[in-house]
């Protein structure tokens, strides 16, 4: 891609995000510093708080970068459609799921506008049922193992989530999600580099 057109999607990305804070700063009324500074800065807090959580958000952008790296990469070596639209829709699903694990979306924001956090959760299950089987022959290689702990690891932090009453159920929730992130990153991780070395 030339340094130009870099520059441009850069610029346009950046200039997107500062608008986008504008209107929530003017439709809002929220104080520019809310909505720039890091939350534990702003909420006064110590800077441990939230500490797995973010660590969850660093697992996701890295699939996420992984997969648009790889299919990226695969489709300029001519791989074949299936093969980088793999990574291409698993990066696409990653950064989904990473946006909303960092912004709340199934918890707060779309339940504001009238969607349940039940249907959200039961339609990213959806998402992701239509993915698996969309690229089932992908996923019968062995490393499909590790894929296949994630999402037990994700189901379990779900279902704790749905049935737990207890405060320590907030630690089995966010562990089995961590563990299912790791998982989830390592699949991609092993996955491209096989399909980037069987390119060659």
């Amino acid at each position: 891609m030339p340094i130009l057109r870099i520059t441009l999607v850069v610029l346009l990305v950046t200039v997107g995000l500062i608008g986008s804070t504008i209107v929530v700063h003017l439709g809002w009324d929220e104080p520019f510093g809310r909505l720039t500074r890091d939350p534990t800065a702003v909420l006064k807090g110590p800077p441990y708080i939230g500490f797995l959580s973010q660590i969850g958000i660093f697992l996701w952008a890295g699939s996420a970068a992984i997969c648009f790296l790889a299919a990226a990469v695969l489709n300029r070596a001519s791989a074949g459609a299936r093969v980088w639209s793999f990574f291409l829709s698993a990066g696409a699903l990653s950064l989904l799921l990473g946006i909303d694990d960092a912004f709340l979306l199934h918890e707060s924001v779309l339940p504001h506008f009238g969607l349940p956090e039940e249907a959200v959760v039961a339609g990213y299950a959806v998402l992701v049922g239509a993915w698996l089987v969309a690229y089932r022959q992908r996923l019968r290689a062995r490393d499909a193992l590790l894929l296949m702990t994630a999402l037990v690891f994700f189901a379990i932090s779900g279902l704790v989530d749905l049935v737990s009453p207890w405060q320590i159920g907030t630690l089995y929730e966010d562990s089995a999600k961590l563990a299912g992130l790791l998982f989830w990153l390592a699949y991609f991780a092993g996955a491209a580099m096989t399909a980037l070395s069987d390119s060659r």
